[in-house]
């Protein structure tokens, strides 16, 4: 597919790519990063953020990068050499894929606490061209979300609109994550959840 960071519509064939990621009849630079993320990664990791979101949405989403969640700094480091190949690293978190200029962010147990550890321990496997896509389940995605917290910004209203659609459109069973959610992270989950009512 060649570079498409000179193209001027880029960022536009990015975000519908991203729509349309786990759709294996259709081709785009996501469908390319995240093969080779998930091809060469052997470290426990999982799609968390937007692609993961529109994993479980009825209705297409958009993003533009690529989130993955792995348990430890350690791992992450496990995680750089072993994609390194494919992938170039642009800060201590952030990588970007060579061939297509996807951006893919790690998060690590210090963003998360013990909701990466249980985010980790039981995801949904899509196979896309023969690799496994691991993919958070809707509830955990949810909890990462409340814990970033939910911010007066663009990110902060994407975050509201990622946790609704998962409301409506995954009905996850939340029980499991109210023991790990704070006082004011119930009280805007369920402030979400009066606005997807």
């Amino acid at each position: 597919m060649g570079n498409i960071s000179g193209d001027p519509f880029a960022k536009l064939n990015r975000v519908y790519y991203a729509t349309h990621v786990f759709d294996e009849s259709i081709e785009g630079p996501f469908q390319e990063a995240l093969l080779d993320l998930f091809r060469n990664a052997r470290v426990p990791a999982v799609l968390i953020g937007g692609l993961a979101v529109a994993y479980y949405a009825e209705e297409p989403l958009s993003t533009n990068g690529v989130d993955v969640l792995v348990a430890t700094p350690e791992q992450m480091e496990a995680l750089a050499g072993q994609i390194g190949i494919e992938f170039d690293r642009v800060g201590v978190y952030s990588f970007s894929h060579r061939k297509t200029q996807i951006a893919v962010d790690v998060l690590t147990f210090q963003a998360g606490g013990d909701k990466v550890f249980k985010a980790l321990e039981d995801p949904v496997g899509q196979v896309m061209s023969g690799v496994t896509v691991k993919i958070a389940r809707p509830e955990w995605i949810i909890a990462l979300k409340l814990e970033r917290g939910i911010r007066d910004d663009l990110r902060g209203r994407r975050d509201q609109v990622h946790i609704i659609t998962l409301l409506m459109d995954a009905k996850p069973d939340l029980g499991p994550i109210m023991p790990f959610l704070t006082r004011r992270e119930r009280k805007r989950l369920e402030e979400l959840r009066q606005v997807e009512a």
